[in-house]
């Protein structure tokens, strides 16, 4: 069997190679690739695959590209972490990268390097600018609070608000309370309509309130 496989452009190492590489007898690899990958909960199943030995017979072995292999052998040795490194880097080589040879191509690797950086560049520009807006859009609201904005306008603990009145209120009032986009918090926020607010808390000071 072939240690090493190229699938779209991806090169990967085997089991097999693994434990010749480091000197270690393969069902000890096996049992490594399967503890790691596990402990940083990854399936090993992803990457099984079988091989058949000498005698002809299916055995078990994995594929991995080379972001797992290097998670493997992280505990390895320096010696052997080396070894594998400096395979990889053969590996890696004889796949071959075209290199430019002349400066027109140079030139050309050059250019389209930049567009497609720049390309990316606006990406993550637009992406920045909607963000913004619409952290700017929730911190001008007046009539949609989060439960934490409310205490940190009146030096509390957010957990010292009770969120199920207000949401009990919005309910039976038609104000239903929703989530909103926030910087600070991948899945949004929930806010409730200041009128509950004043409803439920009116010891609490709003933000916009005039002192």
């Amino acid at each position: 069997m072939q240690a090493l496989a190229k699938v779209s452009k991806t090169l990967t190492m085997s089991s097999l190679e693994i434990a010749k590489l480091t000197k270690k007898e393969h069902k000890n690899v096996l049992a490594d690739i399967r503890k790691v990958l596990e402990e940083v909960g990854i399936n090993p199943a992803v990457f099984s695959a079988v091989y058949k030995d000498q005698q002809h017979i299916d055995r078990p072995c994995f594929i991995l590209p080379r972001r797992e292999c290097d998670l493997i052998i992280a505990g390895y040795s320096a010696n052997y972490r080396l070894t594998i490194i400096d395979r990889w880097r053969e590996l890696e080589a004889e796949v071959g990268v075209k290199v430019p040879q002349t400066f027109i191509e140079a030139m050309q690797l050059a250019t389209q390097t930049l567009i497609e950086n720049e390309s990316l560049k606006e990406e993550v520009r637009a992406l920045t600018d909607q963000r913004d807006d619409l952290q700017v859009e929730l911190d001008q609201s007046m009539e949609w609070l989060s439960i934490k904005k409310v205490a940190a306008y009146n030096n509390l603990h957010w957990k010292q608000i009770p969120w199920i009145p207000l949401k009990r209120h919005g309910i039976q009032t038609g104000n239903i309370p929703h989530k909103v986009f926030d910087a600070n918090y991948k899945d949004g926020v929930n806010v409730y309509h200041r009128e509950s607010w004043v409803a439920i808390y009116p010891h609490l000071i709003m933000p916009g309130d005039e002192k």
